[in-house]
């Protein structure tokens, strides 16, 4: 489990760990990222004294230098498209060009953490107030976005929604 090709992603908030698990070991590396940055009391405990601007191309170059890749919380995958669907954001395009595996977390079938317009009305088969149908779609449409991978509370949607992907879809 200690090597480049084992199926084994750390995955981990904080850049400290990250590093020092760099230092003794080649397993893959994510770092987990939200838009809010920790306060100053959390930055000294991990001995950070900046936060890298996570949407740039400057903070992922600086990432890169410690993790993979990045797990973004959901929110910083996507932007709303015109036509009120959405679409890869700024982010995810940045870490894509520097060559960073995407793994976000937060990718759950919970009506309250999915677009609007994907969820349609509970029934009595819905599952999670929503209907699987409605929360596979929304797995696929983040895979389609060009994700590696996902963190996830519904890891048997996820399967069924890659596995459902068009060969031109596929990451």
């Amino acid at each position: 489990w200690n090597h480049r090709d084992a199926p084994v992603y750390v995955q981990c908030f904080w850049p400290q760990p990250l590093m020092e698990i760099a230092a003794k070991s080649t397993v893959k590396r994510i770092f987990l990222a939200t838009r809010w940055q920790p306060d100053e009391t959390v930055m000294a405990r991990y001995g950070l004294d900046y936060w890298p601007d996570l949407q740039s191309q400057t903070g992922l170059q600086a990432l890169s230098k410690f993790a993979d890749g990045i797990g973004p919380s959901v929110d910083l995958l996507i932007d709303p498209t015109t036509d009120g669907k959405i679409g890869p954001s700024t982010s995810l395009q940045n870490a894509k060009q520097e060559g960073l595996l995407l793994h976000p977390w937060g990718i759950n079938a919970e009506p309250r953490l999915m677009p609007t317009f994907i969820r349609s009305h509970p029934t009595a088969e819905s599952w999670n107030g929503v209907d699987e149908r409605s929360a596979t779609d929304w797995y696929r449409r983040v895979f389609e976005l060009g994700v590696d991978g996902m963190f996830t509370d519904y890891p048997d949607l996820s399967i069924r929604a890659r596995s459902n992907l068009r060969p031109s879809d596929s990451p």
